[in-house]
């Protein structure tokens, strides 16, 4: 199987995330200094403990819109 392949069917299989190190990017891709967490994924996740809490939080609750002013009426 070619490299390609063998990355897309990881991505494909359903499975837990295949990477054994946090992919929490930090700085601009587009620099030398671009890298990752790299600390021990979470199991079942491509972030560490500390990322997946904060990339992964319960929605907060929604709070009912303002009454919209009806306007008065001609008499």
């Amino acid at each position: 199987m070619s490299s390609a392949r063998h990355i897309l069917s990881l991505f494909r299989s359903g499975d837990a995330s295949p990477f054994k190190s946090c992919q929490w990017p930090f700085g601009d891709p587009s620099t030398k200094e671009f890298h990752f967490c790299g600390e021990k994924s979470a199991e079942g996740f491509s972030y560490c403990a500390k990322h997946v809490a904060m990339a992964y939080r319960e929605p907060e609750p929604r709070r009912n819109p303002a009454p919209i002013p009806i306007g008065r009426r001609a008499a």
